[in-house]
């Protein structure tokens, strides 16, 4: 089986495992506190502690990741998807009161409701009502396509956005069916949309995709037209992802 055979034949399995994950920037696939995501980013991930009030140090933060990479970011817990709406709601007399709040975070079961979090943990910030971080994957749209190079192939090299476009526009002249607008995507293919998201085609003309903070992870059959297309080949595997047979 050639290394794009097997590239293909894995995207599925894998869309599937990482579809409902959160967005966090920065994240490569680990659950919070474990090191069982890409390797290269296995330590940034934690939980924070939980907030139950505005103080100085910030603001409502229950039951969500955060990371340190160029500042402090948590997570929202993907708030407008529909799956985390039809969680249950805390009651609003509760979310007034801080004691409350706090002893009915410690008896209720986590993943039944949803959880406070502002924007960043700062204070005066928005609240959003999102899902339990906890056992959970979180990634960013790079990390999610890292992760699965890394469980195809266990290449632990890393390509930023910018340098994936740069090879798709390298790439282009051999493959001309996929020039924009409207590229004929196959299963693998890696989209790119400037150089501010990317995603990878699993067919049935869906993506994969880290789709930011109020979704997650998600199959996205709604999706734009893409400015670069990167197609995968077993040469360009081993040149840019550093892959071994």
């Amino acid at each position: 089986m050639s290394l794009v055979e097997r590239y293909r034949n894995s995207i599925s399995q894998l869309a599937l495992e990482a579809e409902g994950a959160h967005y966090l920037h920065g994240s490569f696939g680990n659950h919070p506190n474990a090191c069982n995501g890409h390797p290269a980013r296995d330590s940034r991930l934690r939980i924070a502690s939980n907030r139950y009030r505005e103080s100085t140090a910030g603001s409502l933060v229950i039951h969500a990741a955060f990371t340190h990479v160029e500042r402090q970011q948590f997570c929202l817990g993907r708030p407008m998807h529909a799956d985390v709406r039809r969680l249950q709601s805390i009651p609003g007399a509760t979310l007034r009161d801080a004691a409350a709040l706090e002893s009915f975070t410690h008896s209720a079961r986590p993943r039944e409701y949803r959880w406070p979090r502002t924007d960043n943990g700062r204070m005066g910030a928005l609240v959003h009502q999102g899902e339990s971080c906890e056992g959970r994957r979180h990634f960013d749209c790079i990390g999610l396509v890292s992760w699965v190079m890394f469980r195809v192939f266990g290449t632990q090299t890393i390509r930023d956005i910018a340098q994936c476009q740069q090879y798709a526009r390298a790439e282009l002249p051999h493959n001309p069916d996929l020039a924009v607008p409207r590229p004929n995507l196959q299963v693998g293919d890696i989209a790119i949309f400037n150089i501010s998201h990317i995603g990878i085609a699993i067919g049935q003309h869906e993506l994969i995709e880290a789709n930011g903070e109020n979704y997650g992870v998600i199959r996205n059959a709604r999706f734009g037209n893409p400015t670069d297309v990167l197609r995968p080949t077993d040469e360009l595997l081993r040149r840019v992802w550093n892959v071994r047979a």
